[in-house]
């Protein structure tokens, strides 16, 4: 799918896994987008996003991603489903729906975004970061080969505070390692 970032076009490549689709994000996906993340346990572990979500929020985040503001981001999809986002450009984001936690979904959507970034760019690395007590996200990162930078601090709207975490950073030498291995 085309997207139009002024005035030109951006392509988000459909990408598969052995389980998941990852698409372009469509208007048909806000009700789907504010029901997922509309859900404090989720939205506390992000920075951007605010809470309670609503559907103005969710028209907020699409002309963002039509804007080209977030990189790369693609829905993940699961027979149908939505499961949650990923986007990458310098940095790597990404969130779930709570109920799919924990099942290895956002290790294989980042995989495959993470393959993709380093094939079309000749970018170096990618950073990422995630805040203090997410260990799922943690865990995640460090599957991926990302390397723990040090600390950050951030302002998350959810929480309406500041908030800790830590900053990681993959490179490309190090993702070929582990796409080799």
């Amino acid at each position: 799918m085309d997207l139009y970032v002024e005035n030109r076009a951006v392509t988000v490549p459909t990408l598969q896994t052995a389980r998941l689709t990852l698409r372009a994000l469509q208007r048909s996906d806000l009700d789907d987008v504010v029901r997922l993340i509309n859900d404090y346990e989720v939205a506390k572990w992000l920075t951007m996003v605010p809470y309670p979500y609503c559907h103005a929020d969710a028209e907020d985040f699409l002309h963002m991603v039509q804007a080209g503001e977030l990189g790369t981001l693609w829905v993940i999809v699961r027979d149908d489903a939505l499961l949650g986002v990923v986007s990458i450009d310098t940095e790597i984001g990404y969130w779930l729906g709570a109920a799919v936690w924990g099942q290895g979904y956002m290790s294989e959507a980042c995989q495959a975004a993470i393959g993709h970034h380093f094939a079309t760019t000749t970018k170096d690395a990618i950073a990422a970061g995630y805040l203090l007590g997410n260990d799922g996200s943690r865990r995640v990162l460090e599957k991926l080969g990302f390397v723990d930078t040090g600390t950050h601090i951030r302002f998350s709207r959810s929480r309406q505070e500041k908030a800790a975490g830590r900053s990681m950073l993959l490179s490309r030498s190090k993702w070929q390692q582990i796409a080799d291995a």
